[in-house]
């Protein structure tokens, strides 16, 4: 397993996508798979470790707080919060992969969550939050990128029971504005398919034109192509699985 120690694969995507369903499907596939965030992710709020790392976001992202120095004091706590939690994820994430010697996958990885955070942030320092976090991104990662067109994709979320995550929307729910979910979706589509994050991230780009049996085998089929040497139904750690006082 030593080709693939330490290596951290995710899957990224549109909302809506269907990341989530995906993975679930994928999961089927892999007996051998363990649950990271299931067993860590709530004590990390529970006891609150995950503002021991509210100094080094601080220091990391310096410019972009100095630029937040007027704005509402809600917004700063927010990114903070949001890139602390990022930073004990990817801490632990790492010595997961590196215990375990086994690809760890993602589902909400953290592409994904770099995404998430480029919509809570104030407009004026998206770019600059979107270009400091890819260099934090944990090293080496691939990326599945799942692909489609970002009108279905818009349809499949407001679909979904859970319906869209706040940080599409600057309305109550149910009265989201068209105009603001295209202005997102558009965003968003650039980012994954930008060069600052291939720069950064190797990516695999799967179709999610298909029932979610079709999709995993497509992601199972481009895993194996990046990871040659590894058996993809025994080497994924899937995470992000609820824990079940979340």
């Amino acid at each position: 397993m030593a080709e693939t120690r330490g290596v951290h694969l995710e899957l990224a995507g549109l909302p809506g996508v269907g990341k989530t369903t995906a993975t679930c499907a994928l999961a089927e596939r892999a007996p051998n798979r363990a649950s990271f965030f299931g067993r860590h992710h709530y004590w990390l709020r529970k006891l609150r470790l995950i503002w021991f790392f509210a100094p080094l976001v601080r220091v990391r992202f310096r410019s972009v707080f100095a630029r937040l120095k007027n704005a509402d004091p809600q917004v700063r706590r927010s990114i903070v919060y949001l890139l602390s939690t990022f930073f004990a994820e990817r801490t632990l994430a790492s010595i997961e992969a590196r215990l375990t010697g086994r690809l760890l996958v993602l589902d909400e990885g953290f592409v994904q969550r770099g995404l998430g955070l480029w919509m809570r942030a104030p407009q004026a320092v998206r770019d600059d939050v979107w270009r400091d976090f890819l260099e934090c991104l944990p090293s080496p990662l691939t990326c599945i990128i799942l692909t489609l067109e970002p009108d279905e994709a818009q349809r499949r979320a407001l679909r979904r029971n859970q319906g869209l995550s706040p940080a599409l929307v600057n309305a109550e729910p149910g009265m989201e504005s068209r105009e603001t979910l295209d202005q997102r979706y558009s965003g968003l589509e650039h980012l994954l398919q930008g060069e600052a994050l291939h720069r950064r991230v190797q990516c695999l780009f799967v179709p999610a034109d298909a029932d979610p049996e079709e999709v995993a085998r497509r992601i199972v089929s481009a895993t194996a192509t990046a990871f040659p040497e590894q058996d993809p139904g025994a080497s994924l750690v899937f995470a992000r699985t609820p824990h079940p006082n979340d």
